[in-house]
Parts: C-alpha cells; structure tokens; sequence
C-alpha cells in the first residue's frame, strides 16, 4: 500500500503586513495565491490528504475564511481530506473559523491531548491544540496500537541551540525519536528544515511564501510517500518573491551604493541594513535619505535600516561599561596603521556595541 500526503503550514493568511507600506496589498493577494497554488498541488499529485500544521490564518479573525472554504471544497471534489491544527495566531478559542461547519472531508483537531483521527484507511492522524505555550505535546506520547502509518500534526519550536530561540511549546530530539510516528507535520518556523530523529521523520516546510526579511529559503510544500518500503519527503517548490539583506557599513557608501545597483531582480522586497561608527549622525541620515531617494522606485519594495552606532565626542566622564569600551575603541582607531586596520577595528566596535545592546549577534 502506498499513501501520498501533502504537508504545508504557516500560510498566515490576512496579515496585514504594515511594514511594506503600499505594496502591502499586493502582498497579500501573492501570499493567498501561494496557498491557492498548494491546493492546486495537492491535485495534481492526487494525494489522500492535505496536512495545515497551523497558522493558516495570521490572526483570529480569519478573514478568508470564506475563500478558504471554497478551496477545501474543491478538495472535496477530488477526493481529498483536509486535516487541520490551530497555531499560535489563530488559536482555539478565539478563531471561531475553526469552528464552523466545515465541507465532510475537513477535520479540525481541537483537543489538548494528541488523540489520533482514523477515518483515512491506514493511517492514524494525530492532531494537538495546546494551550501552554510552555508545554511539551510530545514528551511521553505513545501512539495507539494500530496497523497503518502513523502521523502527527504538531505546531511548536524545535529545540536549537541558540540561546535566544524562541521556546514555544518546545519540541526535544529525544520527543521525537521516541514517539515512534513515522511522520510528524511541523508548524511554526517559516523556512524550511529537517528535524528528524531515529526512525521518524520530522519536517518544518516553511511558509508558502515569505513573510519578512527572515524567510531567505526557498519555498517549498512537502510530498509525503508513505509505503512499506520507506517514508520519503520530496520538496515541491514554490515560486515566490525574492527578499533580499543588503548588510552595510556606514564608513563606505560607494560600496553600499555598488552593492544594491547590483541586485539585478527588480521584482524584488530589498532591505539595506546599515552598521558601523559614526561621529556625525546627520551622515547615516543623509546616506539613508540618498538611497532612499535612488533605489525606492527600482524595487517592488525598498528600504533601510539604519543600526550605526554615534561615536561620542566627550567621552572622559562616562565611566559606565560602553563608555570605557568606546574610549578603548576610539584609541585603537587612532592606532591603526592604516585604513583597512581601521576599518576592522570599526566592525569590532560595531559588534561590541550591539552586543552591549543585547543584540542577536550572527
């Protein structure tokens, strides 16, 4: 026997994405194609069931959930199951979306406990809505005796090693190693990533398109092949829109200038984010006002960041630890046997002053 699956998550239909000023709407209407054209996928490829591991809409109030509707008819019509989890924007109880009357072949998991739906044959499906940011959904499960492959939709963050990860409702390697499922449906993170473990394979698809300047993978939508040979994932890509970081010294605008008049893609969202040291803050401003001026119109979106850092003139009476490290600083600039020295010396004083800031350093 052989099953076919489709799995994506984090549409986040109806954000409103303020940021983008007035291309937002547009954005809007590529991002709802983008899950139009899962749908689309998930016919052609004739799979049993479509698998939304959370956040298909950005907030509870599920706008779209009209159109939404109509989709998973068109599903109904092919033969298709829907089998759906909230996430943490639109979260059971306040998305009353999710509690609808919904065409026969949608199932909306709503329980705490990771309890299995078995309507499809050979498969037991087990959904969770949790309500503990904090909790841990899948330390201890054990799957019900049952023949047939066995699958989870989970919505939470995988544990990384960084310290400044985020920690809802964390999943552990061990978790997943030991639930013995063959597959989990992640939901949460935005781009995509292999976390499997042992036996089970586990998998985030990212969003069907990007959403913020951190969505740099490619987008895809996963093709899930169950048989009893193997459980295997095929990424199936998704066009979208590029987002591209231009990072940027403030102490060299011809190579800021070079670096952007190269990005060929004027399709593209572009952020420039300018760093460094500056002793004139007027500088960072005029280089923002200038390419702002240059580069707004040649892009589908535009803008700049500016992170520089102001070097204080006076700085013998500041005796607290950014005023020490600034003044060791601006002596070994003026140490520097020469240009390239300094400019090394600039990056380090940048880095340590976002440090010093509590920034996330990469």
């Amino acid at each position: 026997m052989e099953i076919r699956l489709l799995h994506t998550a984090d549409a986040h239909l109806d954000n409103p994405l303020s940021g983008l000023g007035k291309v937002g709407n547009a954005r809007r209407k590529e991002i709802a194609r983008a899950f139009e054209r899962v749908v689309s996928i998930a016919i052609e490829k004739g799979v049993t069931a479509l698998l939304l591991a959370g956040d298909l809409y950005h907030d509870p109030s599920a706008r779209s959930s009209p159109w939404v509707k109509s989709l998973f008819k068109k599903l109904e019509r092919h033969g298709i199951h829907v089998l759906a989890i909230p996430g943490n924007h639109d979260e059971l109880p306040a998305c009353k979306a999710y509690m609808e009357e919904f065409p026969p072949n949608v199932y909306i998991f709503s329980g705490e406990e990771l309890t299995p739906y078995t309507r499809i044959e050979g498969l037991s499906i087990y959904g969770v809505v949790s309500t503990d940011k904090h909790r841990r959904v899948l330390k201890g499960f054990r799957k019900v005796d049952a023949p047939g492959f066995h699958i989870a939709l989970v919505h939470g963050q995988y544990r990384l090693t960084d310290q400044f990860a985020e920690n809802y409702c964390p999943i552990e390697p061990e978790d997943i190693e030991l639930s013995g499922l063959d597959y989990i449906a992640l939901g949460h993170f935005h781009n995509f990533m292999d976390c499997s473990h042992g036996r089970t394979r586990a998998f985030y698809p990212g969003s069907p398109a990007r959403l913020d300047f951190s969505d740099i993978a490619d987008r895809v939508v996963l093709l899930i092949t169950l048989n009893d040979a193997a459980v295997s994932v095929e990424q199936v890509p998704l066009e979208d829109r590029q987002y591209i970081t231009v990072e940027a010294d403030i102490n060299d605008p011809d190579h800021i200038h070079h670096q952007v008049a190269s990005i060929e893609d004027e399709a593209a969202c572009v952020r420039v984010r300018l760093s460094g040291i500056t002793g004139d803050p007027s500088i960072s401003s005029s280089i923002v006002d200038d390419l702002v001026e240059k580069y707004s119109d040649k892009f589908f979106y535009f803008c700049v960041e500016d992170k520089t850092d102001v070097m204080i003139g006076d700085l013998d009476d500041d005796f607290t630890i950014r005023g020490k490290f600034l003044q060791r600083m601006r002596q070994r600039v003026q140490d520097a046997r020469d240009g390239e020295d300094a400019l090394r010396v600039r990056y380090a004083l940048s880095y340590g002053l976002a440090a010093l800031r509590g920034a996330r350093l990469k």
